[in-house]
């Protein structure tokens, strides 16, 4: 009769679950090591903090060349002034003239 069964809990240290701690309790028959009294138990129970990260192709995972930006289709520039916020100079009365 086993009266705790196997238990694991697992906890994400931060938000985005890359890092987490883990807690275990085990307890196992072993036959093997029998004596006249029957099988021995054996419980394990320990901890463990992991980093997980996710790869899309084997190669990324094995280091090889990152994305990079595509040239011949740069990304719209977002950046530009409405017309109502047009910018006006003045010049500096302080600068020189050579």
């Amino acid at each position: 009769v086993q009266f705790l069964p196997d238990v694991t809990a697992e906890w994400l240290i931060n938000q985005s679950g890359t890092i987490r701690a883990s807690f275990f309790y085990r307890q196992n028959l072993d036959y093997l090591t029998t004596s006249t009294s029957g099988a021995a138990r054996t419980k394990r129970s320990g901890a463990s903090i992991s980093y997980r990260k996710e790869f899309e192709t084997l190669q990324e995972f094995l280091g090889g060349k990152k994305k990079k930006p595509d040239a011949k289709n740069p990304k719209p520039v977002t950046d530009v002034l409405k017309p109502e916020e047009e910018v006006t100079t003045v010049p500096n009365p302080e600068s020189k003239r050579l």
